[in-house]
């Protein structure tokens, strides 16, 4: 999200005066903001698809947090099962 904030503010007050003052040259300079944009986010930021909320948790959180993940659910599974036989129990 905050990436596409910054585009669109380079798109709306630096284009036109980059073409304005250097021409077709501020493609080339567009571009390569681009590619080093690219080349931050896949150095930086980790690759989460097909991986499990456990996986995640431990490359975000480090080692451990997957009794934090699994204390955390049984934790809302109990709270939830919790609130459903009182609900039962008010249908009675």
């Amino acid at each position: 999200m905050a990436m596409n904030q910054v585009a669109l503010i380079i798109a709306q007050f630096v284009n036109p005066r980059g073409l304005k003052n250097i021409g077709w040259r501020h493609y080339i300079v567009f571009c390569v903001l681009l590619v080093a944009l690219l080349v931050i986010q896949y150095l930086v930021f980790p690759e989460t698809n097909k991986r499990t909320l456990e996986d995640i948790a431990e490359i975000s959180e480090g080692s451990g947090s997957e009794e934090t993940v699994a204390s955390k659910a049984v934790e809302e599974v109990e709270r939830t099962k919790g609130a459903f036989s009182l609900e039962l129990e008010q249908v009675k």
